[in-house]
């Protein structure tokens, strides 16, 4: 369970930004849908506090993780929290 000051952060690849989404998977989820991913396949080959899928592999990875407000890496997600996005994530498709 995350702590209160624990927050989402996600970034596509190489060319976004970095966004915040609370605590929220399902948004994260969302988010990923939009990009076309329909699953996370796994763990960021190069970056710990990231994760891969189809298009965005090696140094282009997803960074998600969580973090402080300003974005501050404080901890990868867990391997729980990737299967329950992937779970939104098929129920999206």
């Amino acid at each position: 369970m995350p702590k209160p000051y624990e927050l989402l952060w996600l970034r596509m690849g190489d060319a976004a930004d970095y966004e915040e989404y609370g605590h929220d998977l399902l948004a994260i989820a969302e988010e990923l849908f939009e990009f076309g991913i329909e699953e996370i396949e796994g763990r960021a080959e190069f970056g710990k506090f990231g994760v891969e899928a189809p298009g965005f592999k090696g140094y282009n990875y997803i960074s998600l993780y969580w973090g402080d407000e300003e974005g501050n890496a404080y901890r990868p997600i867990t391997n729980r929290e990737i299967a329950k996005i992937n779970t939104y994530l098929s129920k999206l498709l």
